[in-house]
């Protein structure tokens, strides 16, 4: 038995192509990415909850709830208020599978977030159609990475992270971490093994007779790398960044 999920995650974390080929593998509904942003499907819920209309925002909610949406919500983006109300709401849901999806590699993800601050390039489309082509040309500067900005961002996504895992416990909803180090890097057979856990664990079938699996989640990412050698400092700023990361740690 399938079960819809949400993928909960923060910016730069491969959640966009793991919850896209989860949703292939157990439905023809698709997923909603990021659907609670302002700009997005169900910004006006999210509105709603900010302005403290909570009636009205607790039906909207369960609307898409009970429509068995599944969807990836990068969590950081929004308020403790939005999403206590958003875990609250699903208390009770138990048909619901949740995956924490995160990146050991912290500075890996904060560069690639700060490099997609600065091109507008978010994803594998953009970049194949060509949306670095400026940069590669010689035709656009990239400014330095704000190391401080960038620090304290990752303090607020580690004291985030924590607070939802005690929030998922508390209402005892089943859910399942996942890094993107498991899916997107290391062997092919290890990066199948944990592939095939996580679909198992939302019910869906994990077939790489299916090319979306295959295209997905074993051909690689954007290619994005390659961009890091036109940003001012940047081998210094990866070393300021490491050692500030690992003192906090410590």
């Amino acid at each position: 038995m399938s079960h819809p999920f949400i993928i909960w995650t923060f910016q730069r974390t491969g959640g966009t192509t793991l919850s896209a080929a989860l949703s292939d593998a157990i439905s023809t509904e698709g997923v909603k990415h990021e659907p609670f942003n302002m700009e997005r499907e169900y910004g006006s819920i999210t509105r709603t909850v900010n302005e403290n209309r909570l009636t009205e925002g607790a039906l909207l909610l369960d609307q898409v709830l009970e429509s068995a949406a599944n969807i990836k919500h990068c969590f950081e983006l929004h308020s403790r208020k939005f999403n206590t109300f958003f875990l609250d709401r699903l208390s009770g849901r138990h048909d619901y599978r949740h995956v924490i999806l995160m990146r050991e590699a912290e500075v890996d993800r904060l560069c690639s977030l700060y490099l997609a601050k600065q091109t507008a390039v978010w994803g594998k489309w953009k970049a194949d159609k060509g949306g670095y082509d400026e940069i590669l040309q010689g035709k656009l500067k990239l400014e330095p990475f704000p190391v401080d900005e960038m620090l304290k961002h990752s303090q607020h996504c580690l004291e985030y992270r924590k607070w939802l895992v005690h929030g998922l416990r508390e209402r005892s909803l089943s859910f399942k971490e996942v890094l993107f180090e498991d899916i997107y890097s290391g062997t092919l057979q290890e990066r199948r093994q944990k592939a095939e856990e996580l679909f198992d664990f939302v019910g869906a079938e994990y077939d790489e007779s299916n090319k979306e699996v295959v295209n997905r989640l074993l051909s690689g990412g954007q290619k994005s790398n390659k961009l890091f050698s036109f940003v001012p400092d940047y081998k210094l700023t990866r070393k300021i960044l490491g050692e500030k990361l690992k003192s906090t740690m410590i």
